[in-house]
């Protein structure tokens, strides 16, 4: 099977409107980044953070209020928003197979 690129995995999922406040946390970090998520699926998200801050590749958001972490892989920058992948393996198949407005943080389902 041919893995898909995060342009066509975004176009078969849902993108959700969101805003909650959110926090970036990556190794070696002395304090976490806060950011906005403007929008949510179940393989990536957008977020709006200050443009002054220097993000890794790779790092984990804490949306506040949801208990997990979300790993995730930066996939584009403009200035303080950033698209960003939840990379395949950590949700891919369980999303993709059993994807339900269940999975995705409470506020992002109003």
């Amino acid at each position: 099977m041919k893995n898909k690129s995060s342009n066509e995995r975004r176009q078969d999922t849902p993108r959700l409107s969101a805003r909650m406040a959110a926090k970036i946390i990556a190794p070696g970090q002395v304090s976490p980044a806060p950011c906005i998520v403007t929008e949510i699926s179940p393989v990536g998200a957008k977020l709006n953070i200050d443009s002054g801050w220097i993000l890794p590749r790779n790092f984990w958001l804490r949306i506040d209020g949801d208990r997990d972490v979300h790993y995730c892989t930066i996939k584009w920058r403009d200035g303080g928003t950033v698209g960003v992948d939840f990379p395949s393996g950590q949700h891919d198949s369980l999303w993709r197979h059993n994807f339900s407005l269940r999975q995705l943080p409470s506020r992002a389902r109003v």
